[in-house]
């Protein structure tokens, strides 16, 4: 205290002014300065923040997509007959476009999907084809109504007629997993038993 009372007024004030200028540097250098930067880097990730808000955006309107599309399937999966065979179906439209001559052969190959659902992928082979009506019965498969879809196409001239066309493709559509019967409880006819020696 006798420090202070021995400098003069104009050293006082010099000495305030210096604590008052330390104390705004610190409360710049900790508060202020930390939340400029803060402010500085929210404003540099905005763009970026905008755009992953757009991208989600987009995903989720695609999820939406799909989940109606993958419940219109299963709806329509549950409507139709239960005793739909692509094989039949195919080899009908066939006889319907006037090519059932021309159908060499189809293979049908069946992967399971999970417990309620397969895939039937059916390998159809066509012999000495017009362009027109393979045109026309590949447009007659797809809408049909069925959830068929024509997957790999191979086409080439045929062996005996350069202006006919010999076709390998794979039409592949989905059905539902067709279950066995079990745990009837119904039990193998008893074995007649032996007559004991005596």
């Amino acid at each position: 205290m006798s420090f202070i009372k021995k400098i003069s007024k104009r050293e006082k004030n010099l000495i305030a002014t210096a604590l008052g200028a330390i104390a705004l540097f610190l409360v710049y250098q900790f508060a202020i300065n930390p939340l400029l930067k803060y402010a500085e880097r929210i404003q540099d990730e905005i763009p970026k923040m905008k755009g992953d808000l757009l991208t989600a955006r987009r995903i989720t309107a695609r999820y939406r997509q799909l989940d109606k599309e993958i419940r219109d399937i299963r709806q329509r999966l549950d409507q139709r007959a239960a005793e739909f065979n692509p094989h039949d179906f195919l080899s009908t439209l066939a006889q319907k476009g006037g090519i059932l001559p021309n159908l060499e052969d189809i293979k049908l190959d069946v992967t399971k999907i999970n417990e309620n659902y397969q895939e039937d992928t059916a390998t159809v082979r066509l012999r000495n084809m017009q362009l027109e009506k393979l045109v026309n019965y590949l447009f007659e498969v797809e809408n049909s109504g069925q959830l068929l879809t024509v997957k790999e196409l191979s086409i080439k001239p045929d062996s005996d007629n350069s202006l006919s066309l010999d076709v390998t493709f794979d039409i592949s559509t989905f059905t539902k997993t067709k279950k066995t019967d079990e745990g009837t409880g119904s039990k193998p006819p008893a074995k007649p038993q032996r007559p004991r020696r005596r």
